[in-house]
């Protein structure tokens, strides 16, 4: 069969889109490692307060520097908006805890779930035909995901259960964000999830950032409860690069998405976890085991299977994995 030219890997225009997502993919990466190097330090919502002010920074200078105006900001949907910014926080926080608590590649390739958990929603909430040959994908796809988890009682089991949990909660925000985006941009939902991240810190470090709660508990109430502290000089570059990751990795995967095949694109987004992999075993010696490296290569194999067939069927675009809020 013939490939069109704006499905081709090889094609002109879509090296940049293609370039642009595995930078963007590497950043987003980078960013996992530094949440886990800060976790056993700082709170999860002090993190979230930094992490959000940065990106919202950089959201508004590129704004600005791309239309003159704020005008996009713009909208007429604020319930919607709301919904979905109170999807991504339990997303987010769940992701983060899990990070915190586990082995980093374990976490992500459970993440990286969320696309075939999507497809499954996609056939119950919005009534979309799914093919044979994608129910397989699907199908081994979470046993990849078990093999992770290992639910007769790994060390990590707990952590990963949260893992999951966020998965599906992510599923769930982008059939939302599927039909929020049919009238806001990229940017305006990621100004407003940024928004909604930086309120939700600020109200639970008022509420506990005192640490009044915080007794020794083990490690993911620690990460939850433990107090605010003035970070120190590289600790706070830290936070600031913490920030800038989410704001300008955010913004090269809305420019590879916009510039190039949507599924095409996606497929590529699957080196974020190569390389959760490889920081694993740089920064903490964190070789998975044979059950552990056969559910990443299944969840790898399906997830670039499922965008794939999507791009050469002509079938809606996978959601973006991970964009900014």
């Amino acid at each position: 069969m013939k490939t069109t030219a704006s499905h081709d890997v090889l094609s002109v225009n879509n090296l940049i889109p293609i370039i642009c997502v595995c930078i963007a993919s590497v950043v987003f990466s980078i960013h996992d490692v530094a949440l886990k190097l800060l976790s056993s330090t700082y709170p999860l919502h002090e993190m979230i307060a930094v992490r959000s002010s940065v990106a919202l920074i950089v959201i508004c200078v590129y704004l600005y520097w791309t239309t003159g105006s704020f005008q996009a900001l713009k909208t007429r949907r604020p319930a919607l908006h709301t919904v979905r910014a109170l999807l991504m926080i339990a997303t987010n926080t769940t992701l983060y805890i899990s990070l915190a608590a586990m082995p980093i590649a374990d976490a992500v390739a459970i993440f990286y779930s969320a696309p075939l958990i999507i497809t499954f929603l996609s056939t119950i909430l919005l009534r979309e035909f799914v093919g044979p040959m994608r129910w397989l994908a699907v199908c081994l796809g979470l046993l990849g995901m078990l093999m992770i988890v290992k639910p007769s009682g790994a060390d990590y089991t707990g952590a990963a259960l949260i893992a999951v949990l966020s998965a599906f909660i992510y599923a769930f925000s982008q059939i939302l964000t599927r039909n929020l985006g049919k009238t806001e941009s990229t940017v305006t939902m990621s100004f407003y999830g940024q928004i909604g991240h930086n309120s939700f810190a600020v109200l639970i470090g008022l509420m506990i950032g005192s640490g009044r709660f915080f007794g020794g508990e083990g490690e993911i109430l620690s990460f939850v409860l433990r107090p605010w502290s003035w970070p120190s000089v590289f600790d706070m570059l830290m936070f600031v690069g913490f920030g800038l990751i989410s704001g300008v990795g955010g913004l090269l995967m809305t420019k590879a998405y916009r510039d190039g095949p949507p599924s095409l694109i996606a497929s590529f987004e699957y080196v974020a976890l190569l390389m959760a992999v490889v920081w694993g075993v740089i920064f903490w010696n964190e070789i998975p085991d044979i059950w552990t490296s056969l559910g990443i290569a299944l969840i790898l194999g399906a997830g670039i299977f499922v965008a794939l067939r999507e791009a050469k069927k002509g079938a809606p675009p996978p959601p973006r994995r991970r964009m900014s809020p």
